[in-house]
């Protein structure tokens, strides 16, 4: 039973330390974790679905304490080889075992000189348009019938070389624009130029394979996935109006996005503020009078006068009234029912599936 117990609480210290290394590595990026998420959720609401991946970053690096060591113990095999040579012309009488130590110590060491500098999970959010899934995919979210996957992402022939240690300048490649559109034939023209690669991740051999389009070879050797997942594709999709594709007349697996969804609504809000603003500019005040009975001076003093201001006119006989000359023009009131968007404002949270208390207090 006490041994049980220890188990258990060592377990559960694990599982601390896991739950302590999680929250350190959602903090850790910059933008933060949730920034990201944020920003993927608007993604999804705009283009439908969005996603997620997920990687496992490790940093090689040379320990310099040990590579400190290497260097002094290659000095003394250094004397030994030296005193070995002279112990052959028959000057010195080498110790060889000293020498075989020291390479067993150097070898043993030389295995231990790269060491990890820091290690942990990784997350991309990459653009909707930028993973390529297979047309047998029936469901997005899974990716159910999905026998393989692509990320598709447009780099410089320069960063290429940084990160893979390729040289594309010396092959073959298709170049292309940053937008991503077809430039031609690679390399020479002193132009900047981008290339168009793929991480691909294929389900059946368990692979992932990294290509740039034109080049003739790997960036790198096959290998599984760094992250290791249960469905094997280390993507995962976001989606609010989840479809699944039976035929060429429906959406297919990409869901259709909130904005697509509320574009009816937004019509008609559009043009109920629209006739709103042109019935607010017709109900101007506006004056009528006979042809003829008033003088363009009077009516530019009648146009242009200020507050206040003690208008003469000509065209007015003594005791006679304004009215009798100047009349203004009827018009219809705004109805503000003709122009409520009440209902649309609730069409627009029915399709979105949010509420008032969602969209938090006005601004």
């Amino acid at each position: 039973i006490q041994q049980g117990k220890q188990r258990a609480d060592m377990i559960g210290r694990i599982g601390k330390t896991l739950e302590v290394l999680f929250h350190y590595y959602l903090n850790e990026p910059s933008p933060r974790f949730k920034l990201q998420a944020k920003q993927l959720v608007r993604r999804v609401v705009t283009c439908g679905v969005g996603y997620i991946q997920i990687g496992f970053q490790r940093v090689m690096g040379k320990d310099p304490m040990i590579t400190g060591k290497i260097a002094d113990f290659a000095a003394q095999l250094s004397k030994i080889e030296r005193l070995t040579d002279e112990m052959a012309s028959g000057d010195l009488q080498p110790d060889e075992k000293e020498a075989e130590e020291l390479r067993l110590m150097i070898q043993d060491l030389q295995q231990k000189e790269t060491v990890i500098l820091r290690e942990g999970l990784v997350f991309d959010f990459p653009k909707s348009t930028a993973i390529i899934i297979d047309p047998e995919c029936t469901q997005i979210k899974g990716f159910v019938g999905a026998r393989w996957l692509a990320k598709e992402f447009i780099w410089t022939p320069e960063k290429i070389q940084e990160t893979y240690k390729v040289d594309l300048e010396k092959g073959k490649y298709t170049a292309y624009s940053k937008s991503g559109e077809k430039a031609g034939s690679g390399g020479g023209d002193g132009n900047q130029q981008f290339t168009c690669g793929y991480e691909y991740y294929d389900k059946e051999t368990g692979l992932m394979y990294t290509v740039v389009d034109g080049y003739c070879d790997f960036l790198e050797e096959p290998a599984a996935p760094p992250a290791q997942v249960e469905q094997f594709f280390p993507f995962f999709a976001l989606t609010f109006n989840d479809t699944e594709s039976e035929g060429e007349e429906d959406y297919g697996i990409y869901p259709p996005s909130d904005v697509f969804q509320l574009r009816n609504p937004q019509k008609e809000i559009n043009r109920s503020r629209e006739g709103l603003r042109q019935h607010r500019l017709a109900n101007q005040p506006q004056y009528g009078m006979a042809k003829g009975a008033m003088g363009d001076d009077d009516k530019a003093k009648l146009q242009t006068a200020i507050a206040h201001e003690v208008v003469e006119l000509n065209a007015l006989l003594p005791g006679q009234k304004i009215d009798d000359v100047v009349q203004q023009i009827k018009k219809h009131g705004v109805d503000p029912n003709m122009y409520d968007t009440s209902p649309y404002l609730d069409d627009v949270l029915r399709v979105g599936g949010s509420q008032d208390a969602n969209l938090g207090a006005a601004t």
